[in-house]
């Protein structure tokens, strides 16, 4: 599937600065901005909405790719780069990046003056974000609320950000009542789908030539990917689980199997992972291919064209079911996340871990019940907060649910 096409600059709609809604989008991560910018490229065409992008996080860190690179290269403007030290991993630098980017975020809100500020989902980042905006009284969209996880901060910062947000976009039913079940008015609170088939719909599917001429990575034998992440409330479990995954990796590499692994997210305990993976990429130069960051386009296409994906990522639940690729879910990141049929999820065992690629090896794999919608999430979020009346959600109450009456959701 192509790239839909996009409006050129000529054909931009003509904006009143005057009367034109700022939407402030906030982005700190790889992981997030593969799904956020299809939102910000709608915006950026919406008309009277001027589109104002704020990079912090992982993106300004040549740690994690220093992938500010691939805004730029997407050709969005950005408005405020919020540089956060992300230190090196430990619990107290997450605290300390928490107080930081608040402040900083802060100060780069009150420049920006924006009209409403636009979070994604779970990340340290987005609550700094939300925090600031909430204190300079700034209206906050929230997209991934509802959601639920295990083992990690997400499930708390996820609905903090909820409480402080006047405007929400789940990815699905259930989450939708969960975050009105959290306080949240009905009438603020829409199922929009994921913005994960915005992505899939919109990047250019290139076959696996092209794919290894562009990544070094070769899919003459099956190849699987590996993306993995800490679990940040248990350094211990991290361990346990890096533990597994490196003896199940290196038990289909003596099968002749191939393995690419990307880099780790920022969240405490991301030193025990990255540590842990010295050894095999020594032992290993040839089978095993270590990349910190693809890019989302080349992402997808190096997810299409292997045969599974396995480690903890959000992306196993949302984009992999859309390219056809299956997913082993390991351990507990994504517990109580909604899956369709083609997501295994296996406990920090290496020969549960085998035999669930077995499994999937011999084709017993259906794509079902994927959750999450259908596509054009983007221009469903773009529609809403250029019409939404901001005026109303500065009055934010509880909405209460009548136990044993009707829930009303």
């Amino acid at each position: 599937m192509s790239e839909p096409a996009r409006t050129s600059d000529e054909a931009r709609p003509v904006i009143n600065l005057s009367a034109a809604r700022r939407v402030c989008v906030v982005t700190g991560s790889r992981a997030e901005y593969g799904l956020t910018r299809w939102l910000m490229r709608e915006l950026s065409t919406t008309p009277d909405v001027v589109l104002q992008v704020l990079v912090t996080g992982t993106h300004l860190d040549p740690t994690y790719g220093a992938t500010i690179s691939e805004i730029e290269n997407d050709g969005l403007s950005i408005a405020e780069r919020v540089p956060i030290d992300m230190g090196t991993g430990a619990p107290i630098d997450t605290v300390n990046a928490v107080g930081l980017g608040t402040r900083d975020i802060g100060a780069a809100l009150i420049r920006l003056k924006p009209d409403i500020v636009v979070v994604f989902g779970d990340r340290f980042e987005m609550l700094s974000a939300a925090q600031a905006a909430m204190f300079l009284n700034l209206p906050v969209a929230h997209i991934g609320g509802g959601d639920t996880a295990h083992g990690t901060h997400d499930n708390y910062v996820r609905h903090a950000i909820t409480k402080m947000a006047q405007l929400h976009f789940t990815t699905h039913e259930d989450a939708r009542r969960r975050v009105v079940q959290l306080g949240e008015d009905p009438r603020t609170v829409f199922n929009t789908g994921a913005l994960a088939n915005d992505v899939v719909l919109g990047t250019p599917m290139l076959d696996a030539a092209t794919t290894t001429t562009l990544t070094g990575i070769r899919f003459d034998s099956p190849v699987v990917l590996v993306a993995h992440h800490p679990i940040s409330i248990d350094r211990t479990a991290t361990a346990r689980e890096i533990s597994a995954l490196l003896e199940f990796i290196r038990d289909i590499l003596a099968e002749g199997l191939e393995v690419v692994i990307t880099g780790t997210n920022a969240d405490a305990g991301n030193d025990v992972i990255r540590s842990a993976y010295e050894p095999l990429l020594a032992e290993h130069r040839h089978s095993v291919h270590f990349v910190e960051n693809l890019g989302r386009n080349l992402y997808i296409n190096v997810l299409r064209h292997s045969m599974m994906l396995v480690g903890n990522s959000s992306s196993g639940l949302y984009e992999a079911p859309l390219v056809g690729t299956p997913t082993m879910d390991v351990g507990t990141r994504q517990l109580g996340r909604a899956a369709g049929t083609s997501v295994f999820r296996v406990s920090a065992n290496a020969s549960e871990m085998r035999s669930t690629a077995d499994h999937v090896l011999a084709g017993h794999v259906t794509f079902e019940n994927y959750p999450y919608g259908h596509g054009a999430a983007a221009p469903r979020i773009a529609a809403s907060l250029r019409a939404t009346n901001l005026d109303d959600l500065h009055d934010k109450s509880f909405h209460d649910i009548a136990f044993g009456r009707g829930t009303g959701l």
